[in-house]
């Protein structure tokens, strides 16, 4: 019992001295994959994301992230659009880590039955007649597995964010003239 309660409490000393690490999340821009930002499919356009993030640690450890998943939702009902996965992530001690998380979002058309979901991004693209540009939101979910010892705890966060629309008529009009809608 003496041996479980010393460990406890070298445990709980040394959780006296962790200290928040400092998180920078840069926006949203589009990346090159395949030669392209933007991809069209048979039913769907694929737009390939990413987002700068700095993290510094001050603690006298590092975390290690085993994965980072994010799921993307639009609001409209909710619908999946999306995410990306980022592997192997070490944030040293003492120390600033630099990496772009890449993600996509993806238009389906069978995804979206009566045409809502292309019909507002074509509103916040300005394609539409007396719309302007404007941010596009989405709702994510992001599961962090992050290795504490031999043992990995997958938190969840979620939120929303926005970003400028990257697409251009071009990319939408085919769903927009008879494809969706």
């Amino acid at each position: 019992m003496t041996a479980v309660f010393l460990i406890v409490s070298i445990v709980l000393a040394l959780a006296l001295w962790i200290r928040p690490p400092s998180i920078y999340i840069g926006n949203v821009q589009t990346t090159v994959e395949n030669g392209s930002a933007i991809q069209q499919t048979s039913n769907g356009i694929q737009v390939n994301l990413g987002v700068n993030i700095s993290v510094s640690n001050p603690n006298y450890f590092s975390v290690d992230f085993k994965k980072i998943e994010a799921e993307i939702f639009y609001p409209i009902q909710n619908t999946p659009v999306g995410g990306g996965q980022a592997n192997n992530i070490v944030f040293k001690s003492n120390s600033q880590t630099n990496f772009t998380f890449p993600f996509a979002l993806n238009y389906n058309s069978t995804a979206d039955p009566g045409g809502a979901i292309i019909l507002d991004l074509a509103q916040k693209c300005g394609v539409t007649p007396g719309s302007t540009k404007s941010n596009i939101n989405v709702n994510y979910s992001i599961t962090l597995g992050i290795r504490i010892l031999l043992v990995t705890i997958s938190p969840v966060i979620s939120n929303q964010f926005s970003f400028p629309c990257p697409l251009q008529a071009s990319d939408i009009s085919k769903f927009l003239n008879g494809g969706a809608l």
